[in-house]
């Protein structure tokens, strides 16, 4: 079926009120889709002040979910550990261990539509943005460095949860 959908960051929507509440006030604006992001720092890439995955309010997405309004969850970052998810194996391992407690917290709200593991991590090159070039994967960006540590953080996403997209906002 044909789905149309009107985003939000919820967290601007919603005046920074990420409750139940700000989500009503989202969907009196006519929207029925949003990101929640009630951690701004955790997805950019070089901010050492939040290096940790934020826990999101379940009161939220339980709402959400009676709702039928879609949620795309920021999940483990890689941003901040970059190439170390696939150059370190112990890095990877507790990687993993975190992205699987995440899912595991967070899979069962039918809200949740899709996990974002980064933002604007690889860089702000133009044509990874550009609508011509949207969703589709260059190889010559994701077999090294930050675009590869980004397609990996997708994979053990997926791992954990193949039912939903994982993707990094911004990055191609």
């Amino acid at each position: 079926h044909e789905t149309h959908w009107r985003l939000a960051f919820l967290h601007n929507t919603s005046f920074g009120d990420t409750s139940p509440k700000g989500l009503a006030f989202a969907r009196l604006l006519g929207y029925n889709a949003g990101y929640l992001q009630d951690h701004p720092e955790l997805w950019w890439r070089g901010c050492g002040w939040a290096p940790e995955t934020p826990l999101f309010n379940q009161d939220l997405l339980s709402a959400a979910d009676r709702a039928g309004f879609a949620i795309m969850l920021p999940a483990p970052s890689v941003c901040h550990l970059g190439t170390a998810v696939f150059e370190d194996a112990a890095v990877r391992k507790d990687f993993d261990r975190e992205m699987d407690l995440h899912m595991r917290r967070y899979r069962n709200h039918p809200s949740v539509l899709s996990w974002i593991v980064g933002m604007n991590s690889v860089g702000f090159a133009k044509e990874a943005i550009h609508p011509t070039n949207m969703g589709q994967r260059e190889v010559k960006r994701i077999t090294s460095g930050q675009g590869k540590a980004v397609a990996v953080a997708c994979e053990i996403a997926q791992a954990h949860d193949p039912s939903r997209l994982a993707y990094s906002h911004a990055d191609g």
